[in-house]
């Protein structure tokens, strides 16, 4: 499907990604000079731009590439730091192309970007630049992951041709019936015929640490509202009760801001998301319900109170049968709702449901990173945050 992105490179652009493909098309290919070039100091290994044009001429000279030139390092002019590098960094690859007969692609892109030194040399500068980049490191092991489920050719050869494949595909160039993505920041002030709003998800529409920030929940409401307004004729809103997240699958909760906004998912047939729109203006005295069923899913029921507060109630076959839902007044526990908890594992998050008392007090947790969590209470080991 043609489409443009405003605003921001393709993600296969993006110069994090250009590097660990080059490292997996050095794996599949040794011979390839240009992905070699690009990762040779990649995180940096101390061999500099004339230590690299000596070891040019030479390929040149001899007539073969800069990998099988390696060997001739020591009989150059090149420094022992130098040469020692270009060593280290030849048996690096080589236990790279060990692994491509034996292991899964994804299994080879995270050794290599943990192996090379790659994550670590981004995690140290610690910049929102370079967690930017790690999100789309995590992302592109996601994409891997997501190929082996689906293609039924798993090698890295097939993988390497499909991402070439994708890329001809960005290239193509049609003026008309070609899909905008942007963000919503970037709508403002834009319109369209049709409009799609995606991952309307507690954790990453909004983002999990806005749900604990008054002002920075407000900003991304506003942005809902930006998004919402932008479409002359038809708006869609899209969630996914399960998604696949840095290689990791997650359950997800309907983002706060489709019953704020009067929507009703009416999850029908099982994989047919069809919104319709109840109330022109949400009424804060009132429940605005929204119910999720489908084939093979269980009934749940997300619950907007307050701005601060949005509650989800588990389905029949996740409670217990006639435990209340409500704790009674005698409760002595020190989990209410609402309060900010801490988990050696999971880290913080929001109490957003309790139920049964004494040592069967059961909790649902929101955490920052958008997952929520059934947990027991005495056996959690959960800290209560002031």
């Amino acid at each position: 499907m043609p489409y443009c992105i405003i605003g921001t490179l393709r993600f296969y652009d993006r110069a994090e990604i250009k590097d660990i493909m080059s490292y997996l098309k050095l794996i599949h290919n040794p011979n390839d000079n240009v992905s070699f070039k690009r990762i040779i100091n990649v995180p940096k290994r101390g061999i500099g731009k004339t230590s690299l044009e000596t070891l040019e001429k030479e390929a040149l000279a001899r007539n073969l590439s800069l990998w099988q030139t390696i060997p001739f390092a020591a009989q150059l002019q090149i420094g022992k730091g130098a040469q020692n590098a270009l060593n280290s960094f030849a048996e690096l690859i080589k236990s790279f192309i060990t692994l491509k007969e034996s292991q899964s692609i994804k299994t080879i892109a995270e050794t290599v970007i943990t192996s090379s030194g790659y994550l670590k040399e981004l995690e140290i500068e610690n910049s929102p630049e370079s967690k930017a980049k790690i999100e789309n490191i995590q992302e592109l092991i996601s994409a891997i992951d997501d190929f082996e489920k689906r293609s039924p050719d798993k090698t890295l050869s097939g993988y390497l041709t499909q991402i070439a494949l994708v890329s001809d595909i960005d290239d193509y160039d049609n003026s008309k019936g070609k899909v905008t993505l942007m963000t919503l920041h970037l709508a403002k002030g834009l319109e369209f015929e049709n409009v799609f709003i995606c991952g309307l998800e507690e954790g990453l529409f909004p983002i999990g640490e806005s749900a604990f920030n008054p002002e920075e929940l407000e900003e991304e409401r506003r942005l809902m509202y930006v998004g919402m307004t932008r479409a002359r004729k038809h708006l869609y809103l899209s969630w996914a009760s399960e998604r696949t997240v840095y290689g990791k699958t997650k359950w997800n909760m309907l983002s706060r801001f489709a019953a704020e906004a009067g929507f009703k998912d009416e999850f029908s047939q099982g994989a047919q998301n069809d919104f319709s729109f109840a109330n022109n203006k949400f009424n804060k005295t009132k429940w605005a319900e929204i119910s999720k069923s489908g084939a093979g899913k269980d009934k749940a029921t997300y619950r907007y109170k307050d701005e601060d507060s949005y509650d989800y109630i588990p389905s029949d076959d996740e409670i217990i049968k006639d435990e209340p839902l409500y704790v009674p007044a005698c409760d002595t526990s020190p989990y209410k709702i609402g309060n900010i908890v801490s988990h050696p594992v999971f880290g913080r998050g929001k109490i957003i449901e309790k139920h049964g008392i004494g040592d069967d007090v059961k909790l649902v947790v929101l955490f920052d990173g958008g997952q929520w969590k059934k947990l027991l209470a005495k056996v959690a080991n959960l800290t209560v945050m002031h």
